[in-house]
């Protein structure tokens, strides 16, 4: 009888073991400007849906995890709520792309080759488009709006490339003139909290490097403290 009572014991601990093991949690972190990213983790690991709001409640971005890595459909979306980009990370495929949404966007693909420049596809990061400029914002504001306060009222253009490699990583930098002379700032990520994926150019299944350049105004005013972002 004590033995059938210790093993009945055992497996209850087992299954207690195992079910706190295997629980599941939802977490959510919160970008520079204010959208948040929802995460389903399960026993440390990502595993599940994962969402991206803006502040009004929109959502940005809908996929899954599994095992911690990207995978199947992900959609994304922009702020008003049109589809921009469908991609499978399964099979590296993009299912739908809305090119008129980068409208703003100049690409550079690093080649002299002039036939390969003009068929190339272009690079692509995997996030809502209107999420990326919103994220660019908040990153001038906080690496130049000290420095360009100090130069005093006035428009700044200020070039944001992103150079992508053909492995697909990237790195950014902020490119921007003060009386006349050019500087260039390089940061790492767009912010802290997320490294974005990128989808490299190509040409005939070949990836190539290239850069992503957006061209975004600047408006200051020392007596207000007033900011305003515009791209070109």
């Amino acid at each position: 009888m004590r033995k059938k009572f210790f093993l009945l014991a055992v497996f209850a601990l087992w299954q207690i073991t195992s079910y706190a093991q295997n629980s599941s949690k939802n977490v959510s972190y919160t970008l520079s400007d204010g959208t948040v990213v929802n995460e389903t983790v399960v026993d440390g690991i990502k595993n599940g849906v994962s969402e991206m709001i803006d502040a009004e409640g929109k959502v940005l971005s809908r996929g899954k995890y599994k095992n911690d890595f990207k995978s199947g459909n992900w959609f994304f979306f922009t702020k008003k709520d049109s589809l921009y980009l469908k991609y499978n990370y399964d099979e590296k495929k993009i299912l739908f792309f809305d090119p008129s949404k980068l409208y703003f966007v100049n690409v550079e693909i690093d080649t002299k080759d002039e036939k390969v420049k003009k068929g190339a596809s272009i690079p692509l990061p995997l996030i809502s488009i209107d999420e990326y400029i919103s994220l660019l914002d908040k990153l001038i504001e906080s690496k130049l709006s000290n420095e360009l306060k100090l130069r005093g009222e006035g428009k700044y253009d200020i070039e944001v490339v992103a150079t992508v490699n053909n492995d697909g990583k990237a790195k950014y930098s902020l490119n921007y003139k003060l009386y006349g002379k050019p500087f260039s700032k390089k940061i790492d990520q767009i912010d802290d909290k997320i490294i974005i994926d990128w989808i490299p150019a190509s040409y005939e299944k070949t990836s190539l490097n290239s850069k992503f350049i957006v061209k975004l105004s600047y408006d200051f005013e020392t007596s207000s403290g007033h900011k305003r972002f515009s791209w070109n």
